[in-house]
């Protein structure tokens, strides 16, 4: 071999010992492979899914967007503050801006415990009780039966209210049966308070009151208490278009309520 090299020309050595290890890499590079390395498995549904995840990474994934789109960039209020009406204000406050549908309180005005303002001396001189009652009107609404002895579940109650200060309500219960008996009517004068909103209070013939409720506009009356009870839920009675005199109550003697 030395005799061999020693013979050979200069550029015909290089070229053999280029080619010797051209065939060495080869040979080492063939060993590092794995066995198996070129033998391809078939196309199946788990070899797409595992070379779909081997690739995910480098693969742009288009996701479809969300049926919930919320632009944080908009204010949630008018004003710009990014906070939604009402969501700043304390239960008291909320109380109070919704017995504030008609009027609201002036400088200096006083709340009272049930979010309503304090009436004063002033306020009952300047209170125009016509602008309330101007002529006869009659409400109506279905009323839970507040007290267990009257023996029903609901009740139909039909108000009429009178400029003169006198009101009529007929009671007519739901269930026709015996135990809960015929309509009901009875009679007596009606005060109103200059509160906000103003609070309309029912009175019987004996001065007792019977029915405590608040204007909230001049179609619609709340209920907060009834013979001394108060409901849990919201109730609301609503003027109808059509006048109920409540003729039962013609030929008992009507209320004096000049005083």
């Amino acid at each position: 071999m030395r005799t061999m090299i020693r013979t050979l020309p200069v550029s015909r050595l290089s070229r053999c010992l280029f080619v010797m290890s051209g065939v060495f890499l080869l040979a080492g590079c063939e060993q590092m492979k794995s066995p198996g390395y070129y033998d391809l498995p078939r196309a199946s549904t788990t070899t797409d899914a595992i070379r779909q995840a081997e690739s995910g990474g480098t693969r742009q994934v288009i996701q479809a967007p969300s049926q919930l789109q919320f632009k944080f960039s908009r204010p949630a209020s008018p004003d710009g503050t990014g906070v939604p009406p009402d969501a700043a204000d304390s239960p008291q406050e909320r109380v109070a801006a919704q017995d504030t549908t008609i009027g609201q309180p002036g400088e200096g005005a006083r709340l009272t415990s049930q979010g309503r303002r304090a009436v004063t001396e002033a306020d009952i001189e300047t209170f125009d009780l016509t602008k309330w009652i101007p002529q006869p009107q009659t409400y109506f609404g279905t009323l839970p039966c507040f007290h267990q002895d009257m023996r029903c579940t609901n009740q139909k109650v039909t108000l009429t209210l009178a400029p003169n200060g006198r009101w009529r309500a007929r009671a007519a219960y739901l269930e026709n049966n015996a135990e809960s008996g015929k309509p009901l009517a009875d009679q007596g004068c009606w005060r109103i308070l200059p509160t906000t909103p103003p609070t309309l209070t029912l009175l019987d013939i004996n001065g007792n009151a019977r029915a405590e409720m608040a204007f909230l506009n001049r179609n619609s009356l709340r209920v907060r208490t009834i013979d001394g009870d108060t409901p849990n839920l919201t109730y609301m009675l609503t003027r109808q278009p059509d006048l109920d005199p409540i003729a039962e109550l013609d030929g008992k003697p009507s209320p004096n309520c000049n005083n």
